[in-house]
């Protein structure tokens, strides 16, 4: 195969009989790397499974003339990004960039922008992504699922043996993996249209219990709690009735009250069902339920509340006028911060020195601002808030991620703190 081009603009690729599809897929996940040079031509050549360049090359810096402030890199991808989820990499033991397009397609990218892999599923996901251990060696592999399909990828973009997994019917949530006993005993759970709660091992059969039926059907994922001695698989449906359930799928307890299904959520399971808490929120209204059926409610004179878990504690993001802060689940103050302007309801979070710092924007100005506790660093035409995530591939590394249609962007700022 050759390429032959001025620059990375004028690319021309062509594809030789030889080639067969996998070399030339594997080709293909170079092609960003190669998009950041400037070659008067280049052979790539396929001998005993290696990959061979040879070739004239010449490093050419695509952003010298790039206006967009603190930009890295910039990607352009076959359609618009429906989600960006950070992946841990136990080869490189970084994270990478795990990304969905609206055409079913799946990239992983590196901290550098260079495409590791791409890969085709069926259609649109449902929930987010889940970083696994399918074989328990520390090796991560990336598990997802359709309406009707179950993916694990390994870290190299290969589908583990047995998947996809077809499902029989029509899944209304995130799938659910559980090891019980921690024997690589692995089950699947998830929801479905028929309002059923499915048990079912890697062939896609139900196994260990006959569907659970609820009144609702449920759009939250099956969680396993492990409390007060026993097992319980914990369910909410879209009309805020929850259900404990034991792991052979016979009910345990309806609780009587309910949440409203509307509203943000969070979920905070401990050992104890009294401590495990689904908090919920809406412009007026915070409180939580517990799993032995302890409700508590307060009405609070804000005018946005939302549910954050910063630095992996849950509290609540309130904003009133000019000022914003965060609140413990007592309503006991965590954080306050007064803008003396109208500020953007969001509020992104990242750690810098083992200090967690909060970033915001103000209404009428294009700059974002880092706030700690005792100090505010300004970062000067910063793109907006839409679609943008704080990414950490390591602990000494801090980058922006932002999606905009198709492209997507990695940002960098200066550590100051």
């Amino acid at each position: 195969m050759f390429l032959a081009f001025e620059r990375w603009h004028n690319l021309e690729f062509s594809k030789m009989d030889w080639l067969n599809e996998k070399h030339f897929d594997r080709a293909r996940t170079y092609l960003d790397f190669l998009r950041l040079m400037d070659f008067s031509g280049l052979q790539i050549s396929f001998k005993n499974k290696q990959v061979m360049l040879q070739g004239n090359i010449q490093t050419y810096n695509e952003l010298s003339n790039n206006a967009d402030h603190g930009l890295l890199w910039d990607k352009l991808l076959d359609a618009p990004i429906r989600e960006i989820e950070f992946i841990y990499n136990h080869k490189t033991q970084s994270k990478d960039i795990f990304v969905v397009d609206s055409n079913h397609q799946v990239y992983l990218y590196n901290s550098s922008g260079m495409l590791m892999w791409r890969n085709q599923i069926d259609d649109s996901l449902i929930g987010g992504v889940k970083v696994i251990d399918w074989f328990k060696n520390n090796k991560t592999q990336i598990l997802m699922n359709t309406k009707t399909q179950i993916y694990c990828f390994d870290i190299n973009g290969e589908l583990l043996k047995g998947f996809p997994i077809a499902l029989t019917d029509t899944s209304t949530n995130s799938i659910s993996l559980f090891d019980y006993d921690n024997d690589n005993n692995y089950r699947f759970l998830y929801t479905n249209t028929k309002r059923q709660m499915k048990n079912v091992s890697i062939t896609g059969e139900v196994i260990g219990f006959k569907p659970f039926q609820m009144d609702y059907i449920s759009k939250s994922e099956v969680a396993f709690v492990r409390a007060d001695n026993k097992d319980h698989l914990v369910l909410i449906d879209t009309a805020g009735q929850i259900y404990l359930v034991e792991r052979k799928g016979r009910l345990i307890k309806k609780l009587q009250n309910k949440i409203k299904w509307s509203l943000s959520i969070k979920k905070l399971y401990t050992n104890k069902l009294r401590q495990s808490k689904i908090y919920y929120t809406d412009n007026k209204t915070f409180g939580y339920l517990s799993l032995d059926d302890d409700k508590t409610d307060q009405v609070l004179n804000y005018s946005t509340l939302t549910l954050k878990d910063f630095d992996k504690r849950i509290s609540l993001l309130y904003f009133q006028e000019n000022k914003w802060g965060l609140l413990d689940e007592d309503s006991h103050s965590i954080y306050a911060f007064n803008g003396e302007r109208e500020m953007q309801k969001e509020i992104l979070s990242i750690k810098l020195n083992d200090t967690l710092c909060y970033i915001m924007r103000y209404k009428d100005d294009k700059n974002v601002y880092i706030q700690s506790s005792n100090r505010q660093i300004l970062i000067s035409d910063f793109p907006s808030f839409d679609g943008l995530k704080v990414y950490q591939p390591t602990n000494d590394l801090h980058y922006f991620i932002k999606r905009k249609e198709n492209h997507l962007k990695c940002y960098y700022f200066q550590e100051i703190f």
